[in-house]
């Protein structure tokens, strides 16, 4: 609904406005009210009805009304017609051949073109802005004028002095205009309204800081959350005395926008912006928004944890790694005084041996274990790929890359660990990139020229000597010395031998539970096949042997025939552990050459299993 209050000047009026809004299809959604006035009497705005929301008057009662009302005001215009009407009723009347115009810019503008109408009629227009100069005005022209056209105020002062006078009527067509542009101004006037406290309500209760200021950096206006650090009845007052270690006049001079300077404001240390923003003068504003490090920090670490819940956490601790051997414990002692270091790890030892599990174990025991534990076999990945998984990268640098960017796993890790496993099949390149990353505890993300400070540790792990591949020239021994800061070796399963009937037990429980199977025990008489065999694949091996050893036994307790059964399945593979140049050459006669086969067997990707054979020398 729209509150229109209408100030009419004369009976007329009220006749005139009824009809057209009775006429009107949104008559419903109009409220109007219709006081009689006079000129220089206007009433009080506490007088006018509650619901107005706009006001529409005459001439110098519109005038009044813009200046003293706190609502819009539209003036009813006189049209063409109205003044046709007027010109030719005085010159009924009054015979008249010489007619004044006398009123507001409104009520004059264009009269003088109607003597084209009235070629035998001389007409004469008078603006006039003040009332108090109409009576003056009236006398001076009486004897250059037959009659005067005017508003009420004209034809009042006109009876005065007995000048004959013709009211200036609005008619129809006038009043019509101006409600259609009252109901324009109070829809515009209610959106802006809506827009306004829309932007009020989300600088109040944003969590950034918010201050307008002006070129003398004197502060306009601010938000709660600002008046909150600087106090109140800060508007008015220069900006500059509240920053520390931030120049912002010499920003504010420099007319361009300064992102993310690290200052303090009210002794609060803070990451503040500085924006220059468009002004009705000649003189530049400004906008300061600014952000506590502490809510920066407290966002980041929210979004680390968030992270961690999707996947980044360490699984393992020492009490999963089953043993009771000297050469097991040994390494779980050494574990637990490594995780009370800072300083990185290089895990040692032969495929299979649960290498990962102690990376999991002692990020668990460090004093990162609130952060993030990310893991990348770094074998399993194309070296295409590899490069923009470790360090991220920002939208388009690449072809295929995904909107938006992605950040990369030492950026996951930050506050954490990062598990690099077979980190001796990074290519040499990269090589160079992970040795800054690991120097500077920064990284930059590809395509992008921006640095990102982490704060990342780095458990590596590798199945094959990195001193026989530095002197190869395959591995950077500046890398080398600094992940072998501190290290580690995992014992191979046949150094271990007494483990085996623990660790056996435990995955024939394990496949038991799982796939609800009988075996749950194995015969004291069919370990000796187990301790005689190598375990080239180590507990991951055993872990296999386990799920056959399930399948092929047909009791509760498997026998020594059941073992010799399931192991037969590998007699295939050499009881003496294979070197690296062996077993690839081995599979690749086996699968007639085809890498791809040899490296779907071996786990790893093509390109992986490539560059391992020019290192090795079997492709020249």
């Amino acid at each position: 609904m729209i509150g229109i209050t209408f100030f009419c000047p004369y009976g007329g009026l009220r006749a005139v406005i009824e009809k057209v809004l009775d006429e009107r299809p949104d008559r419903s959604s109009i409220e109007s009210h219709i006081l009689t006035t006079k000129t220089g009497e206007l009433p009080p705005e506490s007088m006018l009805p509650a619901s107005t929301d706009v006001v529409i008057a005459r001439g110098f009662t519109a005038q009044q009304a813009k200046a003293g009302l706190r609502f819009p005001v539209v003036e009813f215009k006189l049209s063409g017609f109205d003044v046709l009407a007027a010109v030719n009723k005085a010159r009924t009347r009054y015979t008249a051949r010489r007619i004044a115009i006398v009123g507001t810019h409104s009520m004059t503008y264009g009269a003088e073109s109607v003597s084209s109408v009235f070629p035998d009629i001389t007409i004469m227009s008078y603006t006039i802005e003040q009332t108090n100069f109409i009576s003056h005005l009236l006398k001076s022209i009486s004897g250059v004028s037959d009659v005067v056209l005017g508003g009420r105020a004209v034809y009042e002062a006109a009876g005065e002095i007995g000048f004959p006078c013709i009211l200036m009527e609005t008619g129809e067509e006038s009043v019509s205009i101006a409600i259609d542009e009252a109901v324009r101004s109070v829809q515009i006037y209610r959106a802006e309204r809506q827009r306004s406290d829309r932007i009020e309500t989300i600088l109040q209760y944003t969590a950034d800081g918010v201050i307008s200021i002006d070129s003398d950096l004197d502060v306009i206006m601010l938000n709660r959350y600002a008046e909150s650090i600087l106090g109140p009845d800060r508007v008015g007052k220069s900006i500059v005395s509240a920053i520390d270690g931030f120049d912002i006049r010499a920003a504010a001079d420099g007319m361009s926008p300064c992102v993310g300077e690290i200052c303090r404001i009210a002794g609060k240390e803070v990451s503040l912006n500085l924006i220059p923003v468009p002004s009705s003068g000649d003189r530049p504003e400004y906008v300061v928004t600014f952000q506590p490090v502490d809510n920066i920090h407290r966002i980041e670490n929210k979004i680390r944890t968030s992270r961690r819940s999707k996947g980044f956490s360490a699984k393992y601790d020492l009490s999963d790694i089953k043993g009771s051997s000297d050469a097991i414990s040994e390494a779980k002692e050494i574990a637990r005084r490594l995780a009370q270091s800072e300083a990185n790890v290089l895990i040692e030892g032969e495929t299979g041996v649960g290498k990962e599990l102690f990376a999991h174990s002692i990020h668990v025991m460090s004093k990162r274990s609130g952060g993030p534990f990310v893991a990348v076999n770094c074998a399993a990945l194309p070296e295409s790929l590899l490069e923009s998984e470790l360090f991220g990268y920002v939208d388009g640098a690449f072809t295929g890359a995904r909107s938006g960017g992605k950040a990369g796993l030492f950026e996951l890790a930050h506050g954490g660990t990062i598990f690099l496993d077979e980190i001796g099949e990074i290519p040499l390149p990269l090589q160079a990139r992970l040795l800054r990353v690991l120097q500077e505890k920064e990284i930059i993300r590809l395509g992008n020229d921006c640095i990102t400070p982490i704060d990342v540790r780095v458990i590596a792990a590798t199945n094959r000597s990195l001193a026989d591949l530095v002197e190869s020239g395959a591995f950077r021994s500046d890398l080398l010395y600094r992940i072998n800061v501190l290290s580690i070796r995992i014992p191979p399963l046949r150094e271990r031998t007494g483990d085996i009937h623990i660790l056996l037990s435990h995955f024939l429980l394990e496949e038991s539970e799982r796939h609800r199977g009988h075996v749950i025990s194995i015969a004291e008489d069919a370990l000796a096949p187990l301790a005689g065999y190598g375990w080239p694949g180590n507990v991951r091996e055993l872990k296999n042997f386990a799920e056959r050893l399930a399948v092929f036994a047909e009791g509760k307790t498997a026998s020594r025939q059941d073992v010799i059964r399931a192991l037969g399945v590998r007699r295939s593979i050499p009881q003496k552990t294979e070197n690296e140049t062996e077993r690839i050459l081995r599979l690749l006669e086996k699968h007639g050459g085809s890498r791809k086969e040899t490296a779907a067997e071996l786990g790893i990707d093509a390109s992986t299993l490539y560059r391992r054979m020019k290192r090795l020398g079997i492709l020249q």
